[in-house]
């Protein structure tokens, strides 16, 4: 199966974001026709990958099934046990404690650099939070959204677009309207 000429994991990865976007519309209007469709759009896109990396001699089909597998039942052993049924407080202990000894470099691997920036910030301090990087009044954070903000003035001023500074800024930001109406955000794009 040959997808044509050009095409290859990065020309595809924009259609594969929309279809995923698309069915993640599906799901929150609660429009399960719509849903069954774009399932099948993002499980095309998952076939276009995999072939593409089989042309590749990188990996195929048999090896994507078997590294779901292994990842269910490695993270989610409260789901295949017979032995009893676990709350979904246990359940969320399970998986985070399976997730933590799996290799990885730092903290806050995991989160992709790709999600949208409010997305990604809600999911970096839902990480933070889980080893105490968090605070407990709404006016600590303002005086964190502050300082960040004056340093990335500073970067500014001083000729350096830092990204990086940006990103802190909108991910303390993000914190203080959390914190402010204690509410998650992950539907905010």
């Amino acid at each position: 199966m040959s997808l044509g000429p050009g095409t290859n994991t990065g020309s595809l990865t924009p259609y594969f974001i929309e279809e995923v976007h698309e069915a993640v519309q599906a799901i929150e209007e609660k429009d399960t026709e719509q849903l069954k469709y774009e399932l099948g759009d993002v499980l095309l896109h998952v076939v276009f990958q995999t072939v593409i990396a089989e042309e590749n001699n990188e990996f195929g089909f048999e090896d994507v099934l078997k590294a779901v597998c292994d990842k269910m039942f490695r993270r989610h052993p409260h789901v295949f046990s017979k032995d009893r049924e676990y709350s979904m407080e246990e359940a969320n202990r399970i998986w985070e404690r399976q997730k933590s000894k799996e290799p990885k470099e730092n903290l806050l691997d995991g989160v992709p650099g790709s999600l949208p920036e409010l997305h990604r910030s809600l999911r970096l301090q839902q990480k933070a939070a889980a080893v105490g990087f968090d605070w407990d009044t709404v006016d600590r954070v303002w005086d964190k959204v502050e300082e960040e903000f004056t340093e990335f003035r500073q970067a500014l001023e001083q000729g350096n677009k830092k990204i990086l500074k940006m990103s802190s800024v909108i991910f303390f930001l993000h914190l203080l309207i959390s914190a402010v109406f204690m509410i998650c955000t992950p539907g905010w794009r």
